[in-house]
């Protein structure tokens, strides 16, 4: 078993060697995968910050640079890697080792205090990102997707499924104790963990939700979320977990 680097901006890790098959999540530049197995074009892996399996091309990863681990996060989407001359724009999120070969704005240690201005700082840059199933960019993002990638800022590793995600933390007993930072989650009819926000106040929620079809701010009361455009209740609150205090 080999330990590997992205070394592509993006990759997507599909659920099945091919691209047909459902987007899981995807690699940011530089993250960190053991790879289980290969093949010609496809490899088999297991991201080593979320412990998620799936399929990414094998020519996006390489095994080199392994050793160092998550220096300075990208905090500012005009960085860019230096790549025989061409510019090619980094995520922000991804974890930097070598600032030699990154341009522009690389951003801080990843020991980042958990602070309601650096909260804002981060979510806000990502309010209208398209929503994506699978994603973790600007160029698209879905729920668990924005939940993990707010959290990779403070070295705190999430799975990009809210179902698991809802495992990590302490719960809240009541919604008017929430903080900036903690994570709502919402299930369906099933009873089944369908959905996942941040919470900017007991009252408002940033999420990524397939009836905006973008990263929007709502509404949130003690039963859901209600949509500010339409005025209609969308989400069925399960329950409040909180990950980390926020410092004053």
């Amino acid at each position: 078993m080999n330990q590997m680097r992205c070394r592509v901006a993006c990759a997507n890790v599909m659920s099945e060697p091919n691209h047909y098959s459902e987007l899981q999540t995807q690699l940011l530049y530089n993250d960190v995968v053991d790879c289980l197995s290969e093949s010609a074009i496809w490899a088999h892996v297991q991201h080593r910050w979320e412990g998620h399996t799936g399929y990414v091309l094998r020519s996006q990863i390489a095994p080199e640079n392994i050793g160092v681990n998550n220096a300075f996060i990208v905090e500012n989407i005009k960085t860019y890697l230096s790549q025989k001359f061409i510019p090619i724009q980094i995520p922000m999120g991804a974890f930097i080792t070598n600032a030699s070969e990154i341009e522009g704005e690389l951003g801080n240690l990843v020991t980042t205090v958990f602070d309601e201005p650096t909260i804002r700082k981060i979510v806000y840059s990502y309010l209208h990102t398209p929503y994506m199933w699978g994603g973790m960019t600007h160029q698209g993002i879905d729920c668990s997707g924005f939940s993990q990638i707010l959290y990779r800022f403070f070295n705190i590793p999430l799975s990009h499924i809210a179902s698991d995600q809802i495992l990590a933390g302490t719960v809240l007993d009541f919604l008017a104790n929430a903080n900036i930072g903690d994570l709502a989650f919402f299930e369906n009819e099933q009873k089944e963990i369908n959905h996942v926000g941040i919470l900017l106040s007991p009252t408002e929620i940033i999420h990524a939700s397939e009836t905006n079809g973008k990263v929007a701010i709502d509404s949130i009361d003690m039963h859901g979320i209600i949509n500010r455009m339409s005025g209609k209740r969308t989400h069925t609150l399960r329950l409040i977990k909180r990950l980390i205090t926020i410092t004053k």
